[in-house]
C-alpha cells in the first residue's frame, strides 16, 4: 500500500520531470536547426559592422584636372593592373577617348570622376548587367526615353549593352542631372546604416550619391560606401597620374 501510494505520488514529478527534458531537448535542437539554416542564408550583419567602423568624413574629391584622353587611358590601365577594377581589353582606347569628350562637353570638372563610377559599376565591362541596369555605367531602363534613348525596354537594352559610346554618354549626363539636383547637399537619411544616415554629402560627392541612389538596398548595405569608394579610387588614380 506505501509503495503503490509513494508511486502515485511521485508519478506528476516524473512526468513534470519528462516535460522539462523534453521542452530542453527542443530548444537545444530547435538552435541547432536554426544554426544550420543560417548557413544558407546571406548574413549581412558582418557588412553593417564593416560600415560602423568607417570614417565617412575621411575621402573627398582631391583637386580637379582637365585630362586628356592618354590621361585616362593610363587610368584604366591602372586599374586594370593594379586594382583589378577595369577590364575593358582592346576597348581602353575607345572608352578613354568617349569618357574625356563626354565629361568636356557635360561640364564634369575632371574626367577620371567617369573613369572611377565606370570601374565602380560594372568593371569596365561593355556587356554588364544587374537587373534593370545595363552597360558600362550600368543605365537603369527607367531612363529609357530620355537621353536620345529608345523607348522601348527591348531596344533601350540592346542600346546600352551593345553601343559603350552612348552608355557612357548617358551616364554622363545622368551624373551631371544629378550634380545639378544634389550640388548644394542632401542629408544621406536614407543609408542602411545608421551612421550613414547623419552623412551630408554636397558638391560631386553629392553628385556621385545621387547616380548611386539615396536609399538602401537591403540585399547590398555595402553601397551605402558607394561614394567613398568612388572618391578614393579617383584619389588613387589622382596621385598616379602626377
Amino acid at each position: 500500500m506505501n509503495k503503490k501510494k509513494a508511486l502515485i505520488t511521485g508519478l506528476p514529478i516524473l512526468i513534470i520531470g519528462v516535460l522539462v527534458f523534453i521542452i530542453l531537448l527542443f530548444f537545444v535542437l530547435r538552435g541547432d536547426v536554426l544554426g544550420k539554416v543560417k548557413l544558407f542564408l546571406p548574413d549581412f550583419s558582418s557588412a553593417n559592422e564593416d560600415l560602423d567602423v568607417i570614417n565617412v568624413n575621411s575621402e573627398n574629391f582631391l583637386s580637379f584636372e582637365i585630362r586628356t584622353s592618354e590621361d585616362v587611358l593610363k587610368s584604366l590601365n591602372y586599374g586594370n593592373e593594379k586594382l583589378k577594377k577595369c577590364f575593358c581589353g582592346s576597348d581602353c582606347e575607345n572608352y578613354a577617348k568617349w569618357i574625356v569628350k563626354y565629361s568636356d562637353a557635360n561640364g564634369i570638372p575632371d574626367a577620371l570622376i567617369v573613369a572611377s563610377l565606370i570601374m565602380q559599376e560594372s568593371a569596365c565591362k561593355r556587356s554588364g548587367f544587374s537587373k534593370s541596369s545595363y552597360g558600362l555605367m550600368q543605365i537603369n531602363l527607367v531612363h529609357c526615353g530620355n537621353y536620345g534613348l529608345p523607348q522601348d525596354k527591348e531596344e533601350c537594352k540592346n542600346v546600352l549593352l551593345n553601343n559603350p559610346e552612348k552608355n557612357i554618354e548617358v551616364g554622363v549626363k545622368i551624373l551631371k542631372d544629378s550634380y545639378n539636383s544634389y550640388n548644394k547637399g542632401k542629408q544621406f537619411s536614407g543609408a542602411c546604416s545608421k551612421e550613414y544616415q547623419n552623412v551630408f554629402y554636397s558638391g560631386w560627392e553629392a553628385a556621385v550619391r545621387g547616380y548611386n541612389g539615396w536609399g538602401c538596398n537591403p540585399k547590398y548595405p555595402q553601397q551605402d560606401i558607394y561614394v567613398e569608394e568612388v572618391v578614393n579610387r579617383f584619389n588613387i588614380l589622382h596621385e598616379v597620374l602626377k
